[in-house]
């Protein structure tokens, strides 16, 4: 038996998680059936009732069939004072801490943006390189993240996972449901500084042509 299989065979699993990480991986399957086999499906920091820690890494293989990497039993947790969340990494928990004290170390030495990590930075630098490493294979787009590829996978399967709780309206992004709640709220947090109107994305802002801004 390899040290995977092991690994996975002597975790000490309560009935009801493994009821949970069942249906979880089961709905992760349905759900990315029609997305491209080589992408990560999922990247989990979970938190079973009967262990203080547990990674769960899925990979799909060429031939449909999924991997899980375990690992748990970690016998040292560090806790965020803040929000009181728990990570089996101290360097996770410091990355994590930056999200509430907004320090930004990692400084680009193009353009002097700043980042919270270090992985950020890297992804950012792409940009500066002209590197897009995730090609789309339906269409040939180029993308820097994973995550971009993704998202635009959708375009060509047509899920959209994240439906509108107030109406019947589903997105293919995050980004476009919450811009959609904003309707619902009547929010529109873009103002011209000029004439003081608002718009609820700020890509109507941009495109605003301000009579006020002329007159000054």
């Amino acid at each position: 038996m390899d040290t995977r299989e092991s690994v996975v065979r002597n975790l000490k699993w309560s009935e009801a998680w493994k009821k949970s990480v069942t249906s979880t991986e089961d709905e992760e399957n349905t759900k990315n059936k029609n997305i491209h086999e080589n992408i990560v499906l999922r990247f989990q920091i979970l938190y079973p009732p009967n262990a203080n820690s547990l990674w769960v890494i899925t990979f799909r293989s060429r031939e449909g069939s999924n991997t899980v990497y375990a690992m748990a039993g970690r016998e040292q947790v560090f806790t965020c004072e803040t929000c009181k969340r728990s990570f089996g990494y101290k360097h996770v928990l410091q990355n994590h801490e930056r999200t509430h004290t907004g320090e930004k170390p990692f400084h680009c030495g193009v353009c002097e943006k700043k980042f919270t990590r270090d992985h950020h930075l890297k992804m950012h630098m792409r940009l500066h390189l002209g590197q897009k490493p995730y090609e789309c294979t339906e269409c040939d787009r180029k993308f820097v993240q994973v995550a971009n590829l993704r998202r635009h996978l959708r375009v060509h399967t047509g899920e959209r996972p994240y439906p509108c709780e107030l109406c019947k309206s589903k997105f293919s992004d995050s980004n476009q449901l919450k811009s959609h709640m904003l309707i619902h709220k009547g929010e529109k947090p873009f103002k011209c500084i000029w004439c003081q109107r608002r718009f609820r994305r700020r890509q109507q802002l941009l495109h605003h042509k301000c009579s006020s801004k002329k007159d000054k």
